[in-house]
């Protein structure tokens, strides 16, 4: 994980295979976000409403470029979800701001735990 400061940190990261599906499950922190490097603060940073440029960002200016693209298409994909939140769960998910550390850690474990999270992977296996 790369931190706030710009300086990487290997996390031990618990695997857990479930007794019922046999899948094999990741326990997260909340300072990382699932397939992203940068720490949640990080990420709060890049794509707060606060000027950061790439003088000020402890990481390339392409990171910070991609950095806003993603939380863009994450700001979509949580307005989609929305209705579906606040029917089940009675959250609501707009009053939940996003571009902090803290709610971006909440709106994570809420996606992630519902195993709604967004996959960015692709694994597929071929049979011969």
């Amino acid at each position: 994980m790369i931190d706030e400061d710009g300086s990487e940190i290997k996390l031990i990261v618990r695997r857990m295979k479930c007794q019922g599906c046999g899948r094999i499950h990741h326990e997260l922190p909340d300072c990382i976000v699932p397939y992203k490097r940068c720490c949640t603060e990080l990420i709060a940073l890049a794509v707060s409403d606060h000027a950061v440029d790439a003088d000020t960002f402890p990481g390339e200016n392409s990171t910070l470029v991609r950095l806003r693209v993603w939380f863009k298409l994450l700001r979509e994909y949580v307005s989609r979800v929305r209705e579906h939140y606040l029917l089940l769960f009675k959250i609501d998910l707009f009053s939940i701001k996003l571009n902090t550390a803290g709610g971006l850690k909440r709106i994570v474990r809420i996606l992630a735990n519902s195993n709604l999270w967004p996959q960015t992977r692709l694994a597929l296996t071929v049979q011969t």
